[in-house]
């Protein structure tokens, strides 16, 4: 599955930002093992 990721998913995991952390920490670990197809996109 493709999914498209905020760039606040990966702040949350990167700054452990509560309460979302645990679950985008989730979400950018099934990218990283290629459970999930991701792209980060920031709108600006």
């Amino acid at each position: 599955m493709k999914v498209t990721l905020d760039i606040n998913v990966l702040l949350d995991v990167f700054q452990k930002r509560e309460p979302h952390y645990a679950v985008s920490g989730q979400v950018v670990s099934m990218v990283l093992a290629g459970t999930l197809a991701g792209v980060a996109r920031h709108m600006g």
